[in-house]
């Protein structure tokens, strides 16, 4: 009796267990040894369902911790590929950002060379203050 499902322990109360022993020991024997369903044949195989699976109802199953490493192995896997989709993008978005600034600074040399050449025709340094 007790022991916790969080750790997985089992907790055996010994004065209770000697107790029933000393009513019925058959029935005891019975209830942690019998072949098909004591105590011991069904621990037994959950161990092996938990480790290792087994065939239940004509069905091969994957055991509990295989089933649950393939399970985080994909989830994995998904996590990585969505890592990768989302440095593709930023990298696609750097270089659109990167090529739109080279854009606006290529439109701002070539206003100011239009500004220095309209300068230039109307007279020099001055603008259109000069010509006022």
């Amino acid at each position: 009796s007790g022991g916790s499902l969080e750790t997985g322990t089992l907790k055996l109360d010994e004065s209770e267990f000697k107790a029933r022993m000393d009513e019925d020991m058959d029935q005891v024997i019975k209830v942690i040894g019998d072949e098909d369903n004591g105590f011991a044949a069904r621990m037994e195989e959950t161990a092996k369902l938990v480790t290792s699976g087994g065939i239940i109802d004509g069905e091969v199953v994957e055991g509990t911790i295989a089933t649950r490493t393939d399970g985080l192995n994909d989830k994995a896997d998904r996590l990585e590929n969505r890592m990768e989709d989302t440095l593709d993008r930023l990298d696609s978005y750097e270089q659109r950002l990167y090529d739109q600034f080279n854009a606006v600074e290529s439109t701002t040399a070539s206003l100011q060379a239009q500004g220095q050449q309209i300068q230039a025709q109307l007279g020099g340094g001055g603008g259109l203050a000069s010509l006022l």
